[in-house]
């Protein structure tokens, strides 16, 4: 008698922030800095992309409220059977404003401009619109630690967009 036959079910896709971060990202300095500030909002969007709950929180400093939101998103994407057609933001331009070696900190400011994504199905289905395409601004302030880069703190400077959807 032939053994029966199973089919594995298949398991949803999730992004991990730690094995997709560039080199460049994880190296200490401003350069580094920059880098792991654009990532982090490549991170951001690919977690609702790929709804991956946790994932983002492994680049923030512990109860970051931002970070805590976008995650929650994560999670409810993956609940709800959601997810981002695409990233909602692309990079407009990223650069250093202050770093204080010694305290193994830096401070990055970083532009972005919102994109058309929107939430759909698993079946592709649009659900609802996400972003909105305008541009945005946030200063970045983040540590160097044993581990490397995390965000301590994103703020919008005044003028520095309409939203923050999440980040």
């Amino acid at each position: 008698m032939a053994a029966p036959t199973t089919i594995p079910s298949a398991s949803p896709e999730t992004f991990d922030v730690i094995a997709n971060m560039p080199s460049a990202a994880k190296v200490k300095s401003d350069e580094g800095a920059v880098a792991f500030t654009k990532y982090f909002f490549e991170a951001a969007a690919q977690v609702l992309m790929k709804p991956s709950p946790g994932e983002i929180l492994k680049l923030c400093e512990k109860d970051l409220k931002s970070c805590a939101v976008r995650d929650g998103g994560a999670r409810e994407a993956l609940s709800k059977k959601w997810h981002l057609s695409g990233p909602d933001v692309t990079l407009i331009e990223a650069s250093i404003i202050d770093s204080k070696p010694i305290d193994n900190a830096s401070i990055v400011s970083i532009a972005l401009q919102g994109t058309e994504a929107y939430k759909a199905s698993i079946e592709g289905r649009k659900l609802a619109d996400f972003a909105e395409p305008v541009v945005f601004s946030f200063t970045v302030y983040l540590k160097y630690k044993r581990t490397g880069w995390l965000i301590q703190r994103i703020e919008r400077p005044l003028g520095g967009g309409n939203s923050t959807r999440g980040h």
